[in-house]
């Protein structure tokens, strides 16, 4: 069972508001419970103190713990959940204390606070626990009006775990790692959830990426989104993965702010995966393996097919599965053995000097990797200067791509990439608006067969993707893990590219990127295509040393991830000490 979501937030004030409020007003209430409790008989309707509980009079009638027929028998009980109250009180205000010290760790206030909400907890489920198994002696003698508004509710509030919620940057635009003509000075960051379960050590991670500031509006989204699977059972959320994720992007006034699009889909896309990570480490599997050993028809059953079933039903998406059940054994056992194509930016970026672009080429084909993507866009005559150094270090033989990060109109995008056509790229991607599909159409029906169009990664959703495919306006399908929402949509869209003969091309340049992409290439290769022909998965290499199971090259390509989950859980000390504003990297 998830009991609770956790989006780590170094500096204590940004716990949000609503924590702090639910820790002061229950501590308030509570505090008057156990007064209440110890104080009788002085507290109880005739006593010299009663004046400060009239309320429990008619409670007292409600729930013989708090009346007579508890005092009078000396049902130890009451008292007992009174000195627990106390407890639980002290722990939230000595957390509440804590997160107004700045130099104390938000980890170790969290700690206090969760200990606090887990007391709450147990205690309440111990005190409802107790009347089916004194057969109802308590509060039996209520009609079911009084039993509801009175006694169910009352004490249901408080079963709610609290849900804290983190925000980590790193501070690349230092380096200019992942410098484009559209994002100069990037801040690569991750707006991560974590749920925690019953089962210590046993936790979902997720995240989406941005690239630093906005990052924490999307930590607000996640938490709006997260506690909305607070207390539920992992294993009736994988049950119907396709109802999992209409929880997220079906809410009725969520939406509004999408929908399916914008800053809540890429909240939705950091907690679905969080799901998808908790199931895969159930069942001991990595994800793509998780997907693999489906039937086409579980396959399936995680779609959401609203608002595509004109291009793709499900019926039909099962049959296209079932093409290649014979055949999956065989293309697993190649990948573990030989992994997955890729081509590499980490060269490409346009913050970087001619110099530095030459050696990483260099460096670059040393490991491997025979594709290469140039960042262009900023500035026709440098564009045209380091066309021609990577062309002349990599030859005839290596493959150029090139990237403008949608800085062109139609016709600009076009008139451009007249003067780089000499330099041979397989493809220009996002030469414009990612939400501009004619105009995709217009460039591509303009520069086709001499370049190739690729996008992907800004597309928000499964509808554009099939817009995109209708209007033959690409001819690289590049997904992106947690732009859309999470894996579930991610698989619409892979038998739609199916379908159109459009091969993937995954988007992977941002931190946690490639470790979560590579699942989604091999569930690609096994399940829907059949074949790596043609095919690339992008790697960047930034960033892999802060989690636990890194993506592996060899030989420029992915070796098949084996550990258990979405290969998105950080090092702790990597959130530590990230965690904008306050974590110590921040702080130098």
């Amino acid at each position: 069972m998830i009991k609770s979501t956790k989006q780590t937030v170094s500096n204590a004030s940004q716990v949000p508001f609503w924590i702090r409020t639910w820790a002061l007003a229950s501590s308030i209430i509570v505090t008057w419970d156990f007064g209440y409790c110890l104080l009788r008989p002085l507290s109880m309707e005739g006593g010299s103190l009663n004046f400060l509980w009239k309320p429990y009079n008619l409670y007292a009638k409600i729930d013989y713990f708090y009346g007579l027929p508890a005092f009078n028998s000396q049902d130890g009980f009451t008292g007992a959940q009174a000195v627990m109250n106390v407890i639980e009180t002290l722990l939230n205000f000595i957390y509440l204390g804590l997160l107004k010290n700045e130099n104390v760790n938000v980890g170790q206030a969290n700690l206090i606070g969760f200990s606090a909400a887990l007391m709450t907890l147990s205690k309440t489920i111990l005190y409802w626990l107790v009347e089916p198994f004194s057969e109802y002696q308590h509060i039996g003698h209520n009609n079911m009006k009084d039993l509801i508004f009175l006694w169910i509710i009352p004490n249901g509030l408080w079963i709610v775990v609290p849900a804290a919620i983190v925000d980590i940057r790193f501070p690349t635009s230092k380096s200019l790692d992942g410098s484009d003509a559209m994002n100069k000075d990037p801040d690569y960051s991750a707006a991560y959830v974590i749920f925690y379960t019953d089962v210590a050590d046993f936790e979902g991670h997720g995240m989406t990426f941005t690239c630093g500031r906005g990052n924490e509006t999307v930590c607000c989204c996640i938490e709006q989104l997260s506690v909305k699977f607070v207390n539920k059972k992992l294993r009736d959320l994988v049950a119907d993965m396709r109802a999992t994720h209409q929880i997220c992007t079906g809410d009725s006034q969520l939406r509004w702010i999408g929908p399916e699009k914008g800053v809540i889909q890429l909240a939705t896309g950091a907690v679905i995966n969080a799901i998808w990570d908790l199931w895969a480490k159930a069942v001991n599997k990595p994800v793509w393996k998780l997907v693999v050993d489906m039937t086409p028809e579980e396959f399936v059953q995680c779609i959401d097919f609203r608002y595509i079933t004109d291009v793709i039903t499900p019926e039909e998406a099962i049959e296209m599965l079932r093409e290649n059940v014979a055949t999956k054994a065989e293309h697993e056992a190649d990948v573990r053995a030989h992994g997955y194509p890729s081509y590499t930016t980490s060269a490409g970026w346009l913050g970087y000097s001619d110099d530095k672009v030459r050696r990483l080429i260099r460096e670059s084909k040393a490991e491997g990797f025979t594709y290469f993507k140039q960042k262009v866009g900023s500035d026709k005559q440098a564009d045209i200067r380091r066309a021609g150094i990577i062309r002349e270090e990599i030859g005839d033989d290596g493959v150029l791509m090139m990237d403008a990060n949608q800085v062109w109109d139609v016709q600009e995008a076009v008139d451009w990439m007249q003067d780089l056509l000499p330099f041979k790229p397989l493809f220009i991607e996002e030469p414009t608006s990612p939400d501009d599909v004619l105009g995709h159409a217009a460039i591509r029906k303009a520069l086709y067969p001499r370049t190739k169009v690729a996008t992907g990664e800004h597309i928000q959703n499964r509808i554009i993707f099939k817009q995109l495919f209708q209007a033959q306006a690409i001819d690289f399908c590049q997904i992106d893990s947690c732009r859309v929402a999470g894996v579930n949509e991610v698989l619409a869209i892979l038998l739609m590219a199916k379908k159109f003969n459009i091969p993937v091309w995954p988007h992977a340049g941002g931190v946690g990127l490639c470790e979560y992409v590579q699942h989604l290439s091999l569930i690609d290769y096994i399940c829907v295509t059949g074949t790596t022909k043609g095919r690339a998965l992008e790697y960047v290499d930034h960033l892999h040393e802060h989690f636990l199971d890194p993506v592996v090259m060899k030989n420029g390509r992915y070796t098949a991830p084996l550990a258990a989950g979405y290969s998105i859980q950080m090092k702790r000390d990597s959130i530590e000490d990230y965690t904008f504003p306050n974590g110590k990297i921040h702080l130098q």
